[in-house]
């Protein structure tokens, strides 16, 4: 028979006296971190396995096109029609890293936490050997870090693709401060921290498990499209420029290294009005015409609006801050509310 022993007297179970104190019986003063690992690991292997092999299939396909890239660059680019059809795929595969983040927030964080409310298993978890900021903070880390690491590999991945494709002569193929802003490691390891803690706080605040997945995938997206489309742009006041028509542009070539706003033929106050319907007639390809029937109509000077390339680390520094303070409040909140819920 075996022998149990009082957690806080020590005395055991059978008459006899301490059971540390019998010999071939062992005890434990509670949960410790390798169980904790361990428990994890048994808990979401699967999820892990899956996600990572996934990842591989995409890094491989963007260090193919690399590869390619580095290939044809060896041999001075020969033949001049094939790289679009390259590069289009070398645009198509990192588009996953738009949604790794909300990928991780509701297949890892909220599940990890509203399924153990799903199926009543957090009253064993958390009231006996393992306290709930434990549990929590422990599982958390764990799954978190892993989770940033896939990420950042991804993003070092597309980074090295894109870098590699622009090398192509006289032609710039991927924006940077772009379609290709998201392609760093730090911003990809942030963005997975705020999902994984994003699906954490709703799922404590809903306890359901369908409903805290779907719930995280609408958040997700949605925070990422306000900072993509409305909120990137706004971190610094953009440059203007606005320059005589017949002067060179001070963007000129820049422009595709820029993130863009707007750019066209103003009046001098900096309004940009549409070309009139004069200057467009067959006599437009002369641009010493076009440009004098634009000044016959008041559009003196060219208006540009844009943040320049040398901008771009610093853009991705305040974002990676940004996401990772979110992050760290919504775990915060979903420890609050955990710990609450089992007060």
């Amino acid at each position: 028979m075996s022998a149990t022993t009082d957690s806080t007297t020590g005395t055991s179970g059978k008459a006899g006296g301490r059971a540390a104190d019998r010999p071939g019986v062992r005890t434990r003063a509670g949960v410790g971190w390798g169980d904790l690992a361990w428990l994890t690991w048994r808990q979401h292997r699967w999820t892990v396995l899956a996600t990572l092999a996934i990842a591989l299939v995409g890094a491989v396909g963007m260090l193919w096109v690399r590869a390619i890239f580095l290939e044809e660059a060896a041999s001075g680019y020969p033949v001049r029609t094939w790289v679009g059809d390259y590069t289009e795929l070398g645009h198509t595969l990192p588009t996953g890293l738009v949604l790794y983040g909300t990928f991780i927030g509701a297949v890892w964080g909220a599940p990890m936490l509203a399924w153990e409310y799903d199926q009543r298993t957090h009253v064993v978890a958390w009231t006996q050997d393992l306290s709930v900021t434990r549990w929590l903070v422990g599982k958390a880390a764990m799954l978190g870090a892993v989770a940033a690491l896939i990420g950042a590999g991804l993003g070092a991945v597309a980074q090295m693709m894109a870098n590699t494709i622009n090398g192509v002569p006289r032609y710039v193929w991927i924006n940077m401060f772009e379609e290709g802003f998201e392609y760093h490691p730090a911003l990809q390891a942030a963005y997975a921290l705020f999902g994984f803690a994003l699906g954490l706080a709703i799922s404590a605040l809903v306890r359901r498990t369908v409903l805290a997945v779907g719930l995280t995938m609408v958040v997700g997206l949605l925070t990422k499209g306000f900072v993509e489309l409305w909120l990137r742009g706004r971190y610094q006041s953009p440059f203007t420029s606005l320059v005589p028509v017949d002067e060179a542009r001070p963007l000129g070539e820049g422009r595709g290294q820029a993130m863009y706003f707007q750019g066209g033929y103003a009046t001098p106050d900096g309004i940009i009005p549409r070309v009139p319907d004069a200057c467009t007639g067959p006599e437009s390809g002369d641009m010493d015409w076009f440009r004098g029937c634009l000044k016959e109509n008041g559009l003196t000077h060219f208006m540009e609006q844009y943040h320049p390339a040398e901008r771009l680390g610093t853009f991705r520094l305040i974002e990676v801050a940004l996401f990772l303070v979110l992050a760290a409040a919504l775990f915060a909140f979903a420890l609050h509310r955990v710990k609450k819920s089992v007060a």
